[in-house]
């Protein structure tokens, strides 16, 4: 997924009960979080693309080019976990030019 430079990495279920929000230079000097984004690509050689969709393809082929390195998208790419439903959920919106979250968590 990094080599779509995103700004934002979304994930779920990571067993807090509430949504965390960081940015990989805030926890990892520039060559550790290089060296987490290229973390075990050389598995995908062992992947089998015989029944893949196009798409999966596509996909395929984008993720095998080398990451850019320099350093303007990823000092932007903020990784945000979400807690399962029952717990909590967070909005991600876009206005007027700027990203906003609203976290919510149900613990009491």
């Amino acid at each position: 997924m990094i080599h779509f430079m995103p700004n934002f990495w979304i994930s779920g279920h990571m067993g807090a009960p509430y949504t965390c929000i960081w940015n990989q230079f805030t926890i990892r000097e520039m060559d550790e979080s290089l060296a987490w984004f290229d973390s075990q690509l050389n598995r995908l050689d062992t992947l089998k693309l015989d029944n893949a969709t196009p798409e999966a393809k596509l996909a395929f082929n984008l993720i095998k080019h080398e990451i850019q390195h320099d350093d303007y998208w990823f000092r932007k790419l903020w990784n945000i976990n979400v807690p399962d439903a029952k717990d909590g959920y967070a909005v991600l919106s876009y206005d007027n030019g700027g990203f906003f979250i609203d976290s919510h968590t149900g613990l009491s």
